[in-house]
């Protein structure tokens, strides 16, 4: 494993020597783009996919997802050690 670990390090450091920082940063920029959009288009399908089993009940119709304020309240007091 750890010979595998300092290949991939050696073809990193080659790949990346000849590149000016600025370039390594817009090679990862443009990394996280091509990930960020790929993400996007894989699942843009399911934005119009129904509801199925619970989620009405679960989403729709849950008041405490509706109100961050009476969430976070109801989240605190279940946590509270002095609740009785």
């Amino acid at each position: 494993m750890m010979d595998f670990r300092k290949q991939l390090n050696g073809i990193k450091d080659s790949l990346l020597k000849n590149l000016t920082e600025r370039q390594q940063a817009r090679l990862i920029f443009m990394g996280i783009l091509t990930i960020a959009l790929l993400s996007v288009v894989i699942y843009s399908n399911i934005l119009h996919a129904p509801f199925v089993f619970d989620d009405h009940n679960s989403i729709v119709d849950n008041d405490t997802i509706k109100n961050i304020k009476a969430s976070l309240k109801r989240i605190s007091d279940s946590r509270s050690p002095l609740r009785q």
